[in-house]
């Protein structure tokens, strides 16, 4: 079960509004005016484009497990 679907169930909404909040929350977050906040959007999404909610939970994923193996 994918963590989206995960979260929808555990809150009874749809996944859909699951993505639509977190869509929300990336690009409030992505406004801001902070360089190291923006220089760390940087390195998440290479292309300056908003990443979906999927890419950023991988990213962010893929960041946890490389540092709880380093």
């Amino acid at each position: 079960m994918n963590v989206i679907k995960q979260v929808a169930k555990i809150h009874n909404v749809s996944e859909e509004e699951v993505r639509r909040e977190i869509q929300a929350v990336i690009h409030a977050a992505m406004q801001s005016k902070d360089p190291q906040v923006q220089k760390r959007w940087a390195e998440i999404c290479k292309n300056g484009k908003e990443p979906t909610p999927e890419k950023l939970i991988r990213y962010l994923s893929r960041k946890v497990c490389s540092n709880l193996n380093q």
